[in-house]
């Protein structure tokens, strides 16, 4: 019974870990636009009232 639920526990922090990891990579390119869409606003307002 005990290894049973070591198993289940093993299997519950693999799965916490890799939706961390996705949770993470989701976070990166979500800056990542963020931060291209920043730039690409400041270049529009550079040309409009620069």
């Amino acid at each position: 019974k005990r290894d049973s639920s070591t198993k289940r526990d093993i299997v519950f922090w693999c799965d916490i870990r890799s939706h961390y990891q996705i949770s993470n990579m989701a976070m990166e390119s979500l800056a990542n636009s963020f931060r291209s869409s920043v730039n690409r606003l400041k270049d529009f307002i550079g040309h409009r009232f620069g």
